[in-house]
């Protein structure tokens, strides 16, 4: 089976093909207005009706450990009903119909 490759965007956002998710959403997730985690976020509740559209992937590095290395995140930027923002965790990314990688 090949691997799909993301093309990047900018050197911290990679393009994805845009898309419905497949599955209904369930639960809520914590919805940031950007791929920052010292934003405030809001929890937005998810229901079988609610739209959520996969824009692209960012990575963003938070803070450095004590180690002096960075921390890296990624978010996956979406579209909720229409509102953009971005959600970062497995369990946001399940909440949204992303089923975990091992």
């Amino acid at each position: 089976m090949a691997s799909k490759r993301l093309a990047q965007v900018e050197s911290n956002e990679f393009a994805i093909e845009p898309n419905l998710s497949q599955q209904p959403p369930d639960g809520a997730v914590d919805f940031y207005p950007a791929p920052d985690s010292r934003k405030a976020s809001v929890r937005v509740h998810l229901a079988a009706e609610t739209k959520v559209k996969f824009l692209s992937v960012v990575r963003s590095s938070t803070s450095q450990e004590a180690s002096g290395k960075a921390i890296v995140t990624e978010w996956l930027k979406v579209s909720i009903n229409g509102r953009l923002g971005y959600v970062t965790g497995g369990a946001d990314w399940q909440a949204i119909a992303l089923a975990p990688v091992d």
